[in-house]
């Protein structure tokens, strides 16, 4: 595919390609879970969390093909990259209803995610879709109690994006527990008692870049 300025870009069809290529460890971590009866929540929760770091180190390289993308298609790509690795992911399927992202090993192990696509500090969007993944979509069982808010972000600075979310989320959520914001990362991790059951939920807030603006040198 050549862009505006002549230059050859990867189309994102190319892009899954090589997003699929990828993930090997994780597939052999993957293979031995379910070699041992697919009973350990920890490990695949671990797994999960480290084929979404591989999806973050993936998009993080594409950002002007990905950045005209809207949520569904971006949610889209990264079920790609995960079905890539191996994992039984999914989009759009119905558990307490339509989640963005559905992964699912076995009878019991369970990790949902809820996409949210911002250009700026949008603190009330991003509310929606946490309300959504604990109230409408979280089952909170024994190892189905984990989930993430993945938040992609077309603008500046990610970083702060997350420290208004956090700021915003802790003031108004009175049983919220943050449990760590890792800055280097940018991540916040948080659990909160489930109104079904009153067992904890787990949830990994994500803000994911797909930013792309270079500047040019302005002509004196």
């Amino acid at each position: 595919m050549t862009d505006s300025a002549g230059q050859q870009r990867p189309s994102l069809d190319e892009l899954r390609i090589v997003s699929l290529s990828t993930g090997m460890e994780l597939q052999y971590r993957l293979m031995n879970l379910r070699a041992g009866g697919m009973k350990d929540a920890e490990e695949f929760y671990a797994i999960v969390d480290d084929a979404i770091d591989s999806c973050v180190s993936t998009m993080a390289r594409y950002p002007k093909e990905l950045q005209k993308q809207t949520e569904d298609q971006l949610s889209i790509f990264m079920i790609g990259k995960l079905e890539g690795i191996g994992l039984n992911a999914s989009h759009d399927s119905t558990v307490g209803g339509h989640c963005d992202i559905v992964i699912k090993e076995g009878v019991d192990l369970l990790w949902l995610g809820e996409a949210k696509l911002v250009t700026g500090k949008q603190n009330a969007h991003i509310e929606e879709g946490y309300l959504q993944l604990l109230s409408r979509y979280a089952t909170c069982l024994p190892s189905q109690d984990r989930g993430g808010l993945v938040i992609f972000c077309n603008c500046e600075r990610i970083d702060q994006v997350l420290e208004a979310w956090i700021e915003h989320i802790t003031g108004k959520r009175a049983n919220l527990e943050k449990l760590k914001h890792d800055q280097d990362k940018i991540e916040f991790f948080s659990k909160e008692p489930h109104s079904k059951n009153g067992r904890q939920f787990f949830v990994r807030h994500k803000p994911i870049s797909i930013f792309w603006a270079p500047e040019e040198r302005v002509k004196a």
